[in-house]
């Protein structure tokens, strides 16, 4: 009887075997299309042959449950797939992400249970819980006459991202791929940094997906980069979420890495700092000045007071540097309180809206018309209101009510748990894993209570990826300690 194997083509079984090839190809064919082709009918072709390449190389991973290199590569191209893999540009029916995870999600099926690891019950009950979230969601759009258009932002931000997450956990090798996702995410971070720099020298938005700029100071100074997402929120803490990655993976690569691959490291994780705070937002540069503090104080201990002294005094200096050259910034974002006491009245508003609709909130995505209507505006030393909800907590509590609130929170709070019942096991890799998922959680959460990120597809794409390859790599662990973590 011959095998599964036997009955794909070999050239299918080689591409699947070399995906290098595929992308080598498609690179060139792509660079074609865009230097040398001059008709627009032979430049369609061109795309057409690259698409058959990619076909094939999809089907043949899919057919073979080998789908982990095509979710490498989806880490190197995910922050251009908003703009150059999105069809049509505007509401887009064909996405990198929706594209991905269907092929993920196939390929595990054929993969079958054999090579599939079990989901953990903790796991499965924060899930349970963010699926009640998502019912109260579709439950609160009886509060509003156009559905449609909200659909897909429920299935992008809340829907995929737990799907790529369950793949992760049950067929991602999290540990057979540290070294290349490792140098992967690198050249992801410097290429981010990279756009956004070009965008603030340059003033304009290089990657525009219909987002309104945004500048800072006083006198609209300086552009606040947005790089290829849609959100600028986005760029800043996918910066951060990838900077607490970075030192994830460098800590659980399986030897002492060589000169030129720390030198690699060093750019990137600088890279990733620089993402996080080019949007300069505050909830951000504080997430981030606490996991260093943090990151320098559990790794030296005993002689951190001096790193940690030095650590401030570098920052001080930063900002009299900053101050000096940019004084419109440091007023408006680090000195002045106007923005404070707007956020304070903003919570007011926001319990105000919530108590008109305790139940199932003013609808989904409904917040800033819903405020519109409100009689009186609340203020907070006459400052007033947003009038956008700039918190995760009450922006669902105010569009979805209770019934979305409770679950929504709780999926948070047995998240927190499954990664500490792993904690319990009280190994070398287990405390690890909590201390990096710590890491990324407070960095998520403390942006989370002043910005509404919860409802971006792509920061939560990123935030379920890195935090699942975390709980992952900590469901494996060996009996080998990891000396370098």
């Amino acid at each position: 009887m011959s095998s599964k194997s036997d009955t794909i083509p070999s050239s299918m079984q080689t591409l699947a075997r070399k995906p290098q090839y595929v992308f080598f190809l498609l690179l060139v064919f792509a660079w074609l299309v865009q230097r040398l082709v001059p008709g627009l009918l032979l430049g369609y072709g061109l795309l057409g042959v690259a698409g058959a390449f990619l076909s094939i190389y999809l089907v043949g991973s899919v057919v073979h449950g080998k789908t982990e290199n095509i979710l490498v590569a989806w880490v190197l191209l995910f922050p251009l797939g908003y703009y150059f893999l999105s069809f049509p540009r505007d509401n887009p029916s064909i996405t990198l992400d929706r594209l991905v995870v269907g092929v993920l999600l196939a390929g595990m099926i054929f993969a079958g249970r054999t090579r599939a690891a079990s989901t953990p019950v903790p796991l499965r009950q924060s899930a349970l819980a963010w699926g009640f979230f998502i019912l109260a969601v579709a439950l609160s759009f009886l509060q509003l006459r156009s559905v449609p258009s909200l659909l897909r932002v429920v299935v992008e931000a809340f829907v995929l991202p737990p799907l790529l997450g369950w793949y992760v956990i049950r067929s991602f090798r999290v540990r057979a791929h540290l070294v290349t996702l490792h140098l992967v995410m690198c050249l992801v971070a410097s290429y981010l940094a990279a756009i956004g720099i070009a965008e603030i020298l340059t003033g304009e938005d290089l990657f525009p997906i219909g987002q309104e700029i945004y500048k800072a100071g006083l006198t609209d100074l300086i552009f606040r980069p947005n790089g290829p997402f849609a959100e600028d929120q986005s760029y800043g803490l996918i910066g951060l979420i990838s900077f607490c990655f970075l030192l994830f993976l460098w800590r659980t690569l399986p030897e002492k890495p060589p000169k030129w691959h720390r030198a690699i490291h060093a750019v990137g994780v600088a890279a990733a700092a620089i993402t996080a705070l080019l949007p300069l937002f505050r909830s951000i540069a504080i997430s981030l000045l606490l996991i260093a503090a943090w990151d320098i104080y559990s790794r030296r201990k005993r002689n951190a007071l001096p790193w940690l002294l030095g650590f401030a005094a570098s920052i001080g200096a930063l900002l009299v540097a900053a101050n000096n050259y940019f004084p419109e910034i440091i007023q408006e974002r680090v000195l002045s309180l106007q923005n404070v006491y707007g956020r304070v009245a903003q919570q007011k508003q926001t319990f105000e809206l919530f108590s008109s609709h305790p139940l199932l909130g003013v609808g989904f995505s409904n917040f800033t018309p819903a405020a519109g209507q409100l009689t009186d505006s609340a203020t907070y030393l006459e400052v007033g209101p947003l009038d956008a909800p700039h918190s995760n907590l009450g922006a669902v509590l105010a569009e979805t009510g209770l019934f979305g609130f409770v679950p929504y929170f709780l999926s948070q709070i047995l998240l927190l748990r499954a990664f500490w019942k792993m904690r319990a096991r009280d190994t070398l890799d287990a405390r690890f894993v909590w201390k990096m998922f710590l890491y990324v959680f407070v960095s998520y959460w403390i942006t989370g209570l002043s910005l509404t990120s919860g409802y971006y597809l792509d920061a939560n794409m990123w935030l379920i990826f890195v935090v699942c390859c975390i709980y992952k790599y900590g469901l494996t662990e060996d009996s080998r300690a990891n000396s370098f973590a």
